[in-house]
């Protein structure tokens, strides 16, 4: 779970990395495509008829990509300063790809994890039951060596828990109200 938490943490600082660089990029690409969405935004990366950062990790990877291969055939709208080249959409959307690659593998991890835990969980369960039969052949419902054993005595009356601060009242002519609190079993 920890090694899950971590691939998260670092997809998430990837993700953001990216979303920062998208709309730096499309800051920088106005002066040159426009305010507004053109058929040259989608030639940028832009679908959808939109200028909007895309909502799912899927779409902002897609962008990336697109945004490097635009910028490697137009280096003249690459701007260095702000980072707005090639070379800078490629690394963020490698480190944005491998972030997710990481996270979908400790998912994977875990998902195994769990289907051994319950594996071990089923043969163990097994295993207690044939002790506890194999007990209760051996010894009486009421033997004492239950409990030191850990086990319930199959032959006791469990009875629940004495009840206390119990509280009455006068309810009218021949009536009494009576209130307390749950008592343990």
């Amino acid at each position: 779970k920890a090694a899950k938490l971590t691939a998260t943490q670092t997809q998430r600082g990837a993700d953001r990395s990216g979303r920062q660089f998208i709309v730096k990029a499309r800051d920088v690409l106005k002066p040159v495509l426009g305010d507004a969405w053109s058929q040259a935004w989608e030639q940028a990366g832009f679908l959808n008829h939109s200028l909007g950062v895309p909502r799912s990790i899927a779409g902002r990877m897609e962008l990336l990509k697109r945004l490097e291969i635009h910028l490697s055939k137009n280096p003249t709208q690459e701007i260095a300063p702000p980072q707005v080249t090639s070379v800078n959409a490629k690394s963020l959307h490698e480190a944005l790809s491998d972030a997710v690659s990481a996270v979908n593998a400790r998912k994977g991890d875990l998902r195994a994890t769990r289907q051994t835990r319950d594996a071990a969980l089923v043969v163990l369960s097994k295993r207690i039951r044939g002790v506890i039969k194999e007990l209760s052949q051996l010894i009486g419902p009421n033997d004492g060596r239950w409990l030191e054993s850990g086990l319930k005595m199959p032959g006791a009356v469990e009875l629940p828990g004495e009840v206390e601060s119990v509280e009455v009242q006068g309810a009218g002519a021949g009536h009494l109200f009576v209130r307390w609190a749950a008592s343990p079993r």
